[in-house]
């Protein structure tokens, strides 16, 4: 298990963990297992990263134990997939964290049984967009699973891991890893008739329906509400941000620099610490002059790489533009949250 130090010391790693696994990266087939951070610019960090001995609760424990002990932080915010065998390690290391499923990944399971223009996708659609309330899609989730209940024996797939073996296609979306993440919320790809009387005669649909398959992953998702349903996320501003696109990615990044080949453990760690290098030192350095503020005020360090950006671009614009020889700038920076800690007096 291997920790990038100076993204382990920022304060923003303690805030939202985005969490993964992949196959097919080395010689050993050990799954690769990362955490990625969203610094105060919205790019992405690797936190750290290691090498699983299987895709057991065991495993899981085993390497989040490890990284609790070293950090002696847990972050308030993490998002995973529906792997029950490591979403029990997550609830287990980090018992104050609040858990969110991947959204795609949600998606991507309720696909495997259902057609993107079935009821039951719709309706799903239509939640994650806030055009449905919540509670009827609940409400009528449990309706089809009591109507359906004696089908639960015939439901023969394995759902007691809620693991997607699939490869992900995301993983090879990573043409914005060195960019801030602006993921959007789900849209279906054909969006229904949103009007009240058509989606009211949905629900009702669906209530009538039979299913022979996806009853357990339907089960799974109501018992599991509080970590997916739109009012969670918003509670916790996570509507827009609750995939693992930004892991994803990642990997997608590192099996292109590795030619989607198995490699040694030890070629592959240090491709990925010269990933994660790239990423950490593509946003640092950014050195503003003496004139416009004093770099040994306290409130100089909690100037985020963005902030800088804007303030030193502002300055050569001001200083190009002026020919006076007594100047007092005045500049201001649009900031995205109001935080007291970093207001100036």
């Amino acid at each position: 298990m291997f920790i990038h130090k100076n993204v382990a010391q920022m304060e923003y790693s303690q805030r939202r963990w985005y969490v993964d696994d992949t196959a097919k990266t080395n010689i050993y087939n050990k799954n690769l297992y990362a955490v990625i951070v969203k610094d105060d610019n919205s790019f992405n960090q690797l936190l750290s990263f290691g090498y699983l001995f299987d895709q057991s609760e065991c495993s899981y424990k085993l390497f989040l134990h490890q990284l609790h002990n070293i950090l002696n932080y847990g972050p308030e915010i993490i998002v995973c997939d529906r792997s029950i065998a490591q979403y029990n390690a997550l609830k287990h290391v980090f018992p104050h964290s609040k858990l969110f499923f991947c959204r795609i990944h949600i998606e991507r399971s309720l696909t495997k049984y259902f057609k993107n223009d079935h009821i039951i996708m719709k309706l799903f659609h239509l939640t994650m967009n806030m055009k449905l309330n919540e509670d009827d899609l609940i409400e009528t989730w449990k309706s089809i699973v009591m109507k359906n209940i004696k089908n639960l024996e015939e439901d023969s797939d394995d759902e007691s891991t809620y693991h997607d073996d699939n490869e992900s296609s995301d993983e090879e979306n990573d043409e914005h890893l060195f960019e801030p993440d602006t993921g959007d919320i789900i849209n279906s790809a054909d969006e229904p008739d949103t009007s009240h009387d058509n989606i009211q005669q949905m629900m009702e649909e669906a209530k009538g329906i039979h299913i022979n398959k996806g009853l357990m992953c339907i089960i799974d998702l109501i018992e599991h509400k509080e970590n997916w349903i739109p009012s969670e996320c918003i509670k916790y501003g996570m509507y827009r941000d609750f995939t693992t696109n930004r892991v994803e990615g990642f990997f997608g990044h590192l099996k292109k620099i590795i030619n989607h080949s198995q490699v040694p453990l030890y070629l592959l760690t240090d491709n990925i610490y010269a990933l994660a290098n790239t990423m950490f030192n593509n946003i640092i350095g950014i050195d503003l002059p003496d004139e416009i503020i004093d770099k040994n005020v306290p409130h100089f360090n909690l100037l985020t790489e963005f902030s800088k950006k804007v303030l030193k671009s502002q300055y050569n614009v001001l200083n190009n533009n002026v020919i006076c020889d007594d100047t007092h700038y005045c500049i201001s920076c649009q900031i995205r949250n109001v935080n007291p800690k970093v207001a100036w007096p």
